[in-house]
């Protein structure tokens, strides 16, 4: 089993025992919420859990994106009555995991992809990559139990701000004003989540499973209690007629880029070749960096490059 990768496209997992490493690497969809990736994460998470050697889950995305959260179809789908009940089991697939899972979140994370990514037991964080709770940009209240996963990841006052701000933010001012996720230079981010993961192998599998049942049972209630409050609003939010267009529009447009690889971590990791095009921000991480007003300059010297409209 040692080394073995198992491709679930768009998803591929590595079994390196007593980590397993799962990839999500939906190039055309820019790591967007969509079916296939649903699928294949539920179906990597799952084999990942039921070997006996795996103790500890590490999950990851493309270089240039974490997730993208919800693809445009879901939007619109909202904004249209319905309420996409496979969309919550995929955003707390991470606490529904019987073992620990830690994110490797050097790649941006927006809207719904940031949520997902910080449901993690350890979220780690890029200093340069941009992270954006960017709901409210698009008129959407927001849903998946956001209004309590990130205020209590990164700090009320901070979370709060997120929310109704919709910005993106540097890790590295997440970082400066308090959040108490970890946030590392960008080229360490994978090698600081393996050498979580096998510190935290370093307990017997059971104990791991009883300590991770009782962590998700806390979040699990909490965020129960969160999407029973967003529900009403997020579905009265969806029918104004802003939410339509401003999905129509502008949400999150392909950014051209070169060509990439997607590596699968791990002694004797193989190179998958990128395909189509290369995902880009949300509207308005673009849209901010553009008119000056993110909190940091883009970075230009790196595949990270956000082109304004």
């Amino acid at each position: 089993m040692t080394g073995d990768v198992i491709d679930y496209s768009p998803v591929v997992l590595r079994l390196d025992p007593p980590v397993a490493t799962i990839v999500m690497r939906d190039h055309e969809g820019r790591n967007a919420i969509r079916p296939p990736l649903q699928r294949a994460m539920r179906r990597a998470l799952a084999t990942a859990a039921a070997e006996e050697d795996i103790r500890v889950v590490v999950v990851t995305g493309l270089p240039e994106v974490f997730c993208a959260g919800a693809a445009r179809e879901t939007l619109l789908g909202v904004e249209g009555g319905q309420k996409h009940d496979d969309y919550e089991p995929f955003a707390r697939l991470f606490p529904r995991c019987p073992l620990p899972v830690i994110t490797a979140m050097d790649g941006h994370a927006i809207g719904g992809g940031l949520v997902v990514g910080l449901y993690a037991d350890i979220p780690v964080l890029s200093e340069r990559s941009l992270y954006a709770a960017n709901f409210l940009q698009y008129g959407m209240a927001p849903y998946i139990g956001t209004t309590h996963v990130i205020p209590s990841r990164l700090g009320e006052a901070l979370g709060a701000e997120m929310i109704l701000t919709g910005r993106s933010y540097r890790g590295s001012e997440l970082r400066a004003r308090g959040a108490s996720v970890l946030v590392v230079p960008h080229d360490k981010v994978m090698s600081t989540a393996k050498a979580l993961a096998h510190q935290v192998a370093k307990a017997p599998r059971r104990s791991l499973e009883l300590v991770k049942a009782q962590l998700s049972a806390r979040i699990m209630a909490a965020t129960d209690t969160a999407m029973a409050a967003e529900l009403g609003p997020h579905l009265d939010s969806a029918k104004l007629p802003v939410v339509r267009q401003l999905a129509a529009s502008g949400y999150g447009p392909p950014t051209p880029a070169s060509a990439m690889t997607t590596h699968v971590p791990g002694n004797g990791s193989r190179v998958l070749p990128a395909a189509g095009r290369a995902p880009s921000l949300d509207a308005g991480a673009a849209r901010e960096i553009a008119s000056g007003h993110a909190a940091h300059p883009a970075d230009t010297r790196g595949p990270y490059m956000i082109e304004g409209r």
